[in-house]
């Protein structure tokens, strides 16, 4: 609130003597000018029980207020007749505007020092259709604490294209008439305001004070997909005007609105991934509020169906070739190709969801718990039976390797040729890794940690790149060293996973090594409340949760198992059959192979593929397949060719291809 002596708000009135200059009115460095019409009084319906000398109200806007090139959609009102886009703090002293001096970002109906006692209120409404609706703001009856006896009623009246009406009604003296008030507007930042009036008896009560910027329209619309109909809310929308530039994007309603030239409604929409497209309506009436909407068109190249067979004697080549199809609005291609080596099964980068998915229990396994594929086969280990069962990717027994009982293999981590696991840990002794030969059952001791490491009882990971494996027990993730440096076992870090954004009562399970020295985590939910376990991916150095993998196949409490990734960078996960509370648990369980995306790629230089065609929406083209058999030896190789594409929507696109060398 800004108090004037007694003594010299009278001097004010008596002599009308400004206590500031008063700038020349049209002085905005934005364009905001003023011009008069006849007063059209409207009240306002909603009393928003703002009270006293100092009361104030954030209120939700009706639409969008453009003011000084930005929307808003909340504003301040203040009972010394000014309403903000910017703050409600506590308001200095009176200013010349424009000044970095709070309050900014504001139109001044009337500034001044005011009281909302009981014979007075502030209303707000709002009236009109879309686009010509109308957001009223009035002081009514309110009284200028310094000249007792005083009344006076002011209101704003903003539209939605962006003009703003100040009318008055019951100004009977020089001071109700704006004799110590401020009226005009000024920026978020006090650099550009303009002025009608200041410390000036200029107001009156038939006339309106029309504040706007001369030559501009306002345009709305919404940016979507033309594939999919659905909003992209990363597209970013720019237009210049003025000599300046004033850029949006849109909301999370999938809309946007911005000011623009009249004469030019020129907007540029943006989207990573796609050209940018200039809309270009034409010239508008000033103060018009169109409608301009975009849909991206985009391709999207669909991968084929099936894994691409090819089979060469060894020493011979061949071409073969993929079908992609076309399914987008936009012609497609693709930029870059790169390969991706397999395990057992041809990857498929771009894709989600699992490519293997069956129930361990159906082919005779029991009581599992880590998961772990080696040289194409894929291991199951049960630390209650100490047993290692060695099947195809599909689920077939092969054979089981049984293990002294000193053995607890549960989650297991791929180091060589070989499987390590925890087998024990305590807190004065730290916890022991094992490796074994799974073909063999040759078990060796392979590291102890430091003491008071006291994990991965839960999950199991290592890193061959930096040689150090991350223990998790509990919410804890330990990192030790590995054999390569001299100080073995040694605790490199360990973090606390405090909290899963995908469900606060979890309980890490086991771990993989996912991209960028990253690991999968599975998390088994702790609720009951129709919640499932999830695969994520965390930082181990601070814990920081990042991806989402995938959920549990089996929907329940407590059932996550054990995780590895496999040479592609895909990941096995085991889950446990539906808890039963006290009971033990029935029903099936679960091997899932679940694809990344993020594929561990590999350079193959007898892979290799043809030059990119350019695929017409609708159209089905293909992607050449070359192969070099002349350094392969016999047998089947999985792998996959990852094409980078032109489409902003998958921009990944895999050809599988499962090739036999005979």
């Amino acid at each position: 609130m800004r108090l004037l002596p007694a003594v010299f708000a009278l001097a004010l009135l008596a002599f009308g003597t400004p206590a500031i200059a008063a700038p020349t009115p049209g002085a905005d460095t934005y364009g905001y000018t003023a011009s008069t019409l006849k007063s059209s009084f409207v009240e306002g319906t909603t009393n928003t029980w703002i009270t006293g000398d100092d009361g104030s109200k954030w209120v939700d806007l009706p639409f969008p207020l453009p003011f000084y090139g930005t929307m808003h959609e909340r504003a301040v009102i203040k009972a010394d007749g000014f309403i903000s886009f910017t703050q409600n703090s506590p308001m200095q002293p009176p200013k010349q505007i424009p000044s970095p001096n709070q309050p900014n970002g504001s139109v001044y109906a009337f500034w001044d020092d005011l009281v909302v006692d009981a014979d007075a209120s502030v209303w707000t409404g709002t009236d009109g259709v879309a686009p010509d609706r109308r957001f009223i703001v009035e002081w009514r009856n309110v009284t200028l604490k310094s000249v007792p006896g005083s009344r006076l009623t002011a209101e704003v009246v903003f539209g939605e294209n962006g003009v703003i009406l100040l009318q008055y009604r019951g100004l009977d003296q020089p001071a109700e008439r704006g004799a110590t008030a401020l009226v005009g507007v000024e920026n978020a930042d006090g650099t550009s305001a303009f002025v009608w009036s200041e410390n000036e008896a200029k107001l009156s009560d038939g006339v309106a004070v029309r504040l706007h910027v001369p030559g501009t329209a306002i345009a709305r619309g919404r940016v979507t997909d033309a594939n999919t109909g659905r909003y992209l809310f990363l597209a970013r929308l720019s237009t210049t005007f003025g000599g300046r530039t004033t850029s949006t994007s849109v909301d999370y309603r999938g809309t946007y609105q911005l000011e623009v030239s009249a004469t030019d409604p020129r907007i540029t929409v943006s989207l990573d991934g796609s050209p940018p497209v200039v809309l270009a309506p034409g010239s508008v009436p000033e103060h018009t509020v169109l409608t301009l909407d975009h849909a991206f068109k985009s391709p999207i190249l669909d991968p084929p169906p099936n894994v691409l067979e090819i089979t060469v004697p060894a020493g011979g080549r061949t071409t073969a070739s993929a079908p992609v199809h076309n399914s987008g609005t936009a012609p497609g291609s693709w930029t870059t190709v790169r390969e991706v080596a397999g395990g057992s099964t041809p990857p498929r980068p771009g894709a989600s969801g699992p490519l293997h998915s069956w129930d361990p229990k159906a082919s005779g396994v029991e009581n599992s718990y880590g998961v772990a594929e080696l040289n194409g086969d894929l291991w199951l280990s049960s630390p209650t039976t100490h047993q290692l069962t060695r099947l195809t990717p599909e689920g077939v027994v092969r054979d089981r390797t049984t293990l002294p009982d000193t053995e607890k293999p549960a989650d297991l981590a791929v180091v060589g040729d070989k499987f390590c696991y925890v087998n024990s840990s305590t807190y004065d002794g730290g916890a022991v890794i094992h490796c074994v030969r799974p073909l063999t059952g040759e078990v060796t001791p392979l590291l102890t940690t430091v003491p008071h490491v006291v994990g991965g009882t839960s999950g199991l990971a290592y890193n061959p790149a930096t040689d150090v494996f991350h223990l998790i027990d509990d919410r804890t993730v330990w990192t030790v060293k590995g054999t390569s440096h001299p100080d073995v076992g040694a605790l490199v870090s360990s973090c606390l996973i405090k909290f899963s954004r995908w469900d606060p009562n979890y309980y890490p399970k086991g771990a993989a090594l996912g991209p960028h020295g990253d690991i999968w985590v599975y998390e088994s939910t702790g609720d009951y409340n129709g919640r499932t376990g999830r695969i994520e991916l965390i930082d181990p150095t601070d814990c920081q949760s990042g991806a989402l993998l995938g959920s549990s196949p089996i929907p329940s409490p407590y059932n996550a198992g054990g995780l590895e990734s496999d040479a592609a960078g895909n990941v096995w996960a085991y889950t446990g059959p539906r808890f039963a509370g006290p009971f033990p648990p029935t029903g099936p369980a679960n091997i899932s192979l679940f694809q990344t995306r993020y594929p561990i790629y590999t350079e193959l230089p007898w892979l290799s593929s043809g030059t990119a065609p350019t695929i017409a929406p609708g159209a089905t083209g293909q992607a050449v397949v070359d192969i070099d058999a002349t350094t392969l030896r016999p047998g089947v190789y999985n792998v996959a060719l990852d094409l980078r594409t032109t489409s902003p929507g998958n921009p990944s696109l895999g050809i599988p291809i499962r090739l036999t060398v005979t």
